[in-house]
């Protein structure tokens, strides 16, 4: 079920097939030149993640508490979550879905984590300026 949606949202995105499938079960979905979501399959369902931005270098821990206050009870992420890449360099953006879903379902799960990363990449940008600008 996740290849044939996938096939169609490349189609209605007028986007080359998705069919490049990794070892991990993993399709790359390209939306714009610096956006990528990874859309990896499950045994019940499938998820999204992409990574939102660099970790921020300056006031670490106030941006980290604010990223994660985000993440109570999905009030700020849309039910999806913020976190960090193993290594520490990137803030990233995941969420799991179910597969019962039909295709128009899925189409909107897609758009919302898009609005959502790109929000937070806004949000994690303008943390870091605010950061760097500041002299305390």
């Amino acid at each position: 079920m996740l290849e044939e949606h996938l096939k169609q949202l490349a189609e209605d995105l007028e986007l080359p097939p998705l069919l490049p499938k990794d070892k991990s079960s993993c399709y790359y979905l390209p939306l714009a030149n610096d956006f990528e979501i990874t859309v990896r399959s499950l045994k019940n369902g499938c998820a999204f993640f992409s990574k939102v931005a660099a970790v921020p270098t300056q006031k670490r821990e106030e941006a980290f508490l604010y990223f994660m206050a985000a993440n109570l009870l999905g009030q700020g992420t849309g039910n999806q979550v913020l976190g960090i890449d193993p290594e520490e360099k990137f803030l990233t953006l995941s969420c799991i879905i179910p597969y019962d879903m039909n295709y128009k379902e899925f189409k909107e799960k897609i758009e919302d984590f898009a609005n959502y990363l790109n929000y937070w990449r806004v949000e994690a940008e303008k943390r870091e300026k605010d950061a760097q600008a500041s002299i305390l």
